[in-house]
């Protein structure tokens, strides 16, 4: 978002207002607009996997951990930054949500086996249950495309907002 501020004086005036108010009330504020940022970032994020036919890999390795950080330079929307197990199978949210996000090449490796004292090698396909490699990704992308200039436009009315309410004492 630090590009974009520059460009707008509405911007400029929401960053500078946070900086210069009482730290208790840029608290209120950048609670309030975390809390509304992060009620459209999940909504988006899951409608993106809901339309767009995700499958489990997806759901619990993006959709379960979403987050908003907010500060008074900007905020940035995060997805699968949390270190929690997504599956059984030992898959981690913060660790392979590339799977789910941008897919993954199937590949085909030599696996040594072994029976008895009969050493032999077959290969294995791995990677065939995630989706083919995409560039651009899948699923937090393009929500968050979707709605970054709802969340900008959300970050500065409630600042304005709630520093003009402070302001007239209210």
């Amino acid at each position: 978002m630090g590009a974009i501020i520059w460009e707008s004086k509405e911007l400029q005036a929401a960053v500078l207002a946070l900086k210069v108010i009482d730290k208790d009330l840029r608290k209120e504020v950048l609670k309030r607009t975390r809390e509304l940022i992060l009620k459209d970032w999940d909504n988006a994020v899951s409608d993106e996997i809901s339309t767009k036919g995700g499958d489990i890999y997806a759901t619990r390795l993006t959709m379960r951990n979403t987050r908003v950080k907010v500060g008074t330079a900007g905020f940035s929307l995060q997805a699968a930054t949390r270190g929690t197990k997504a599956t059984s199978g030992g898959l981690i949210s913060s660790r392979d949500f590339h799977l789910a996000e941008f897919g993954a090449d199937k590949k085909v490796v030599p696996v040594n086996g072994r029976r008895g004292n009969t050493n032999y090698t077959y290969k294995r396909t791995v990677n065939t249950g995630f989706q083919r490699r995409v560039k651009n990704g899948r699923y937090a992308y393009k929500a968050a495309g979707k709605i970054m200039t709802r969340a900008i436009a959300l970050y500065t009315q409630t600042s304005i907002q709630m520093v003009y309410a402070a302001f007239e004492g209210k």
